[in-house]
């Protein structure tokens, strides 16, 4: 089942690829903390459910906006850098483009989708994705989704304390991105340096041997 009217489809895609470019190139923001305000802030659940407001009611570059306004609370005097003319279809685009298409092809939220499937990883498919048809995009992100295994003890910790990753990142100093990948099991929290996993297990408040006795 569908998670809205098709009627709303293409407007929903061109207007999340809209949003992901602008955060990125006019505003400097990285995809990562980007996706992750979108996420937090609630707007990926209003959009998730097709809210014709915030899907086909505002700009691509306005929802950007409102996802800053709602993180950092910012009034309607705040200024942002002016909106671009023309967007190419850069990684950037694409990645929100085809993330719509997935999220309401699937019916998923975006919170699981980019909790399983970091943003930077979606982006990096654009080449050769780009150019193949939707469903062949989103038999690439079943095939990501597929590979998720069991909730590991980092992510259980993590969401137990109510961290988000771009949290614990900052306070472990941790990489985000490696982050992801040891909660997802793409990298080996085993095989981490000694000062990475005692970071990791002071900030969660548990031993070195919790951490490492699911993976």
């Amino acid at each position: 089942m569908h998670a809205y009217n098709e009627l709303y489809l293409d407007d929903a895609m061109d207007n999340l690829g809209e949003a992901f470019d602008y955060a990125s190139k006019s505003c400097g923001t990285s995809l990562t903390d980007f996706t992750n305000y979108f996420v937090t802030c609630g707007l990926a659940d209003e959009f998730g459910h097709g809210s014709p407001k915030i899907v086909i009611g505002m700009s691509g570059t306005e929802l950007a906006r409102e996802v800053f306004r709602r993180t950092f609370g910012y009034d309607n005097s705040k200024e942002f850098p002016p909106a671009q003319i023309e967007y190419d279809y850069s990684a950037e685009y694409w990645s929100g483009w085809i993330s719509a298409y997935y999220q309401w092809s699937r019916g998923y939220s975006f919170r699981l989708i980019l909790n399983h499937i970091p943003i930077e990883t979606i982006c990096h498919a654009y080449h050769p994705l780009h150019e193949a048809s939707e469903e062949r995009a989103c038999a690439w992100f079943d095939e990501k989704m597929s590979e998720i295994k069991k909730v590991n003890e980092l992510q259980r910790r993590r969401r137990l304390l109510g961290y988000t990753q771009r949290l614990l990142a900052d306070r472990s100093g941790v990489n985000i991105r490696t982050l992801q990948q040891y909660e997802i099991g793409s990298k080996d929290l085993a095989k981490a340096g000694a000062a990475t996993v005692l970071s990791l297990s002071d900030e969660l408040g548990c031993e070195v041997r919790d951490l490492l006795s699911s993976v």
